[in-house]
């Protein structure tokens, strides 16, 4: 059985700006054999902050090429504008959330960082 852990990664675009409702980003997973899709949602990723902000992502939508599962998440931008103006936020893989076919969990932690910028 294969027991390295599904990879996670993510390349978030860097600025939100006001007026836009949603904000969209990315997230790729490969794992040996493959990832198991039903253990992709609405859990997996969160978004933090400054000022206590802390936004579940949504899973939009989920693509599968070969070993590598690609998953579009959103946050609600305007959510994060009413308690926040400018700063750095940090997309976060929640632990034993992504696992592939033999169980192996995608190791949780940091994947990226986006600037958000309300006017």
């Amino acid at each position: 059985a294969d027991q390295e852990p599904p990879i996670a990664y993510c390349d978030p675009s860097n600025i939100v700006r006001s007026g836009h409702n949603r904000y969209q980003f990315t997230v790729q997973y490969a794992a040996g054999e493959a990832i198991n899709a039903a253990t992709l949602g609405g859990r997996n990723i969160r978004v933090t902050g400054p000022h206590g902000i802390h936004e579940w992502a949504r899973l939009a939508s989920v693509s599968t090429s070969g070993n590598v599962v690609t998953a579009v998440y959103t946050i609600r931008a305007d959510k994060l504008a009413s308690r926040h103006g400018t700063g750095t936020l940090n997309i976060e893989l929640r632990a034993n959330q992504v696992l592939d076919n033999f169980g192996n969990a995608a190791v949780a932690g940091l994947l990226g960082q986006f600037q958000a910028v309300f006017d």
